[in-house]
């Protein structure tokens, strides 16, 4: 199946019905083991993207988003 909105709503109404993975927090577990939480735009895992250090996606995106509207302000502070 290709996965866009005509199809999925298609799919839907035929009865098909979608499992979906809900996950909370952006931090491994109490025990230390790593859950779906990883999938967080707020995990921390720092990489480079054109030559610019991240913590996590959730920065990069902002950055970009300030970056996209010339806000050299916020892209100091986000940074």
């Amino acid at each position: 199946m290709v996965y866009n909105l005509k199809n999925l709503r298609e799919a839907y109404d035929k009865g098909q019905r979608f499992k979906f993975l809900f996950f909370y927090s952006h931090a491994p577990e109490k025990d230390g083991h790593i859950s779906e939480t990883c999938l967080s735009q707020w995990w921390k895992c720092q990489f480079l993207a054109d030559g610019v250090k991240y913590t996590c996606a959730e920065q990069f995106m902002m950055a970009e988003k300030a970056r996209l509207f010339n806000d050299k302000e916020m892209l100091s502070k986000i940074m």
